[in-house]
C-alpha cells in the first residue's frame, strides 16, 4: 500500500483521521458544557446557566453564538449604528466596560428627568 503524504508531512489518511477527531473533540466539548463566548470569554449563556441552554447568535454573521450580554450589547451597538465586526472582538472588553458605563449613566440620567417631572 502506498501512502502518499498530505502537506502537513504525515499520510493523507492519517491527516483526515486527525481532523476528523479535532472536529469531534470541538463538537465533544460544545455539548459537555464548555461554553466560552468568543466577545468576551465569558460563560454562554451566563455565568450562573453555563452551558443549559443556548446563548445569544451574533448579529455580525448570524451563526456564531455569543453569551446573553454580549447579545444585548451588540442590539444596543446595532441600534446606536456602531457594531463591531468580529475582527474587532480583541478589545472587546474594554468596549463592553465603556458600554456599559454609558448605559448606567443614560439610566441615572432617565432617573433625574424622571424624579424632576414630579
Amino acid at each position: 500500500m502506498v501512502t502518499v503524504p498530505c502537506v502537513c508531512g504525515v499520510s493523507v489518511h492519517r491527516c483526515l483521521m486527525l481532523r476528523r477527531h479535532v472536529a469531534l473533540e470541538k463538537e465533544k466539548e460544545r455539548l459537555m458544557g464548555k461554553h466560552d463566548c468568543p466577545r468576551c470569554e465569558g460563560a454562554i449563556p451566563t455565568e450562573l446557566h453555563k452551558g443549559q441552554y443556548p446563548g445569544a447568535l451574533s448579529r455580525t454573521d448570524n451563526e456564531t453564538e455569543i453569551c446573553s450580554q454580549c447579545g444585548q450589547d451588540e442590539a444596543w451597538e446595532q441600534m446606536a449604528g456602531v457594531l463591531r465586526p468580529r475582527d474587532k472582538w480583541e478589545s472587546w472588553l474594554a468596549w463592553r466596560a465603556a458600554t456599559a458605563i454609558t448605559r448606567d449613566l443614560i439610566g441615572v440620567a432617565s432617573l433625574k428627568l424622571l424624579a424632576s417631572d414630579d
